[in-house]
């Protein structure tokens, strides 16, 4: 080693054990039930679970066509799927739905360059938010721990005021 280097060059070694968390299977499987009642009909996570169903099978497609009709027939059939995913959600959630593509891309358009939408946006619950903190209050609650916590109180209060993330 060096002759003037610092006296912690060496750090010693720290004995340790990998975490291994004691988990409650029934606790788990109780709470995955719940969750998984609450999401079934939620307007949110059905948009989510198609979007991602429908990126699946355009991941395992192996082939695209070179022919022109065929490339705009298929984006026409995605357009479509698009819309009425988009409708059902907006549906669900008591919004005005689209007509057509068009009126649908031009919202969006709209919201993306509106600024005012971020500060109003930051009023409404996130349904993913709120969900995993539902997930984490029946777990705390199935493990024994006290229900009328402050994370019970955050997310009952995040709700209160979004039906379409009380769906349970």
């Amino acid at each position: 080693m060096f002759d003037n280097a610092i006296p912690w060059r060496r750090i010693d070694s720290v004995s340790y054990s990998p975490f291994q968390p004691s988990l409650d299977h029934d606790a788990l499987s109780k709470t995955i039930d719940l969750h998984l009642e609450r999401v079934r009909d939620n307007p949110y996570f059905i948009y989510a679970r198609e979007v991602r169903r429908i990126n699946r099978e355009n991941r395992e497609q192996l082939t695209v066509s070179l022919m022109e009709d065929t490339r705009r027939e298929n984006r026409r059939i995605r357009d479509n799927v698009r819309l009425e995913l988009e409708n059902q959600k907006r549906q669900g959630l008591g919004e005005t739905i689209f007509d057509s593509i068009e009126s649908l891309e031009a919202e969006q358009f709209r919201l993306q360059n509106d600024t005012q939408r971020i500060s109003d946006d930051a009023d409404k619950p996130d349904a993913f938010l709120v969900e995993s903190g539902k997930i984490l209050v029946d777990y705390n609650h199935y493990m024994g721990f006290n229900k009328s916590s402050t994370g019970a109180t955050l997310v009952n209060q995040a709700t209160r005021d979004d039906p379409a993330t009380l769906s349970n």
